[in-house]
């Protein structure tokens, strides 16, 4: 070919791909000893009845049908040796207890986080305990789990190139961060069981986008995906 040596990809477990000329991303075939699992805010504060969206008149009882499918999937990461990285939303308060890296989106679209909740070492900022430890723990003040954190560094240091996604919200901090691991090179699996956000709309939407970018899957169809790869 010209020369030019082509790019050698992982021969292993089920080869995920698209429609030729459709999308903007790669085929791949699976490789769990290189995939990680990113979790993405499913935190007290968001979800839990005493935490401060409940308190503050968000329903969080729409969004916690899902949470089963959510443990379900760390779960069976959990059991394929596939490392598990929690990433969590964490304001830090100045000396008035003001959020003082909150930024304009949570003072516009959470202004109540501004003076409480996903403090630092907090019950609120913590993922809920049915998830389980996980292998690594990411704290972001943005919706990208990239911007300002070393999460990228991990990932390179772990020998990671294919990521799955959960988490909250969908259309938000999981896309950001999806977004924002495209442009880094890394291979994407979005699991539409395991992601949480409050419209309806916005989840179809956003799961196109990810689709096109990489690779949007039910639960069941990674299982299978997970069961086929090899050791």
């Amino acid at each position: 070919m010209n020369g030019k040596k082509e790019l050698e990809m992982p021969k292993q477990g089920t080869r995920l791909k698209h429609e030729k000329g459709k999308y903007y991303n790669v085929d791949f075939h699976f490789d769990k000893k290189r995939s990680a699992l990113l979790v993405i805010d499913l935190q007290n504060d968001f979800f839990h009845d005493d935490g401060v969206h409940h308190k503050n008149g968000v329903d969080v009882k729409a969004l916690r049908p899902k949470i089963p499918q959510c443990v379900r999937l760390s779960n069976l990461c959990r059991e394929a040796g596939i490392p598990i990285i929690h990433i969590r939303y964490v304001l830090h308060p100045d000396q008035s207890g003001r959020a003082a890296d909150a930024g304009l989106f949570i003072e516009g679209a959470r202004p109540w986080l501004v003076h409480e909740g996903l403090r630092p070492n907090s019950w609120g900022a913590q993922m809920l305990d049915e998830l389980g430890t996980p292998d690594f723990d990411v704290e972001k003040n943005r919706a990208s789990g990239f911007f300002g954190t070393y999460l990228e560094t991990l990932l390179r240091g772990i020998h990671i190139d294919t990521l799955i996604f959960s988490g909250f919200a969908t259309n938000i901090c999981v896309e950001n961060t999806y977004r924002d691991a495209w442009v880094r090179d890394f291979r994407l699996i979005g699991i539409k069981d395991a992601m949480i956000t409050h419209d309806p709309f916005l989840q179809e939407a956003s799961e196109k986008n990810m689709d096109i970018m990489g690779h949007c899957l039910s639960l069941d169809d990674f299982q299978r995906i997970l069961e086929e790869a090899k050791d």
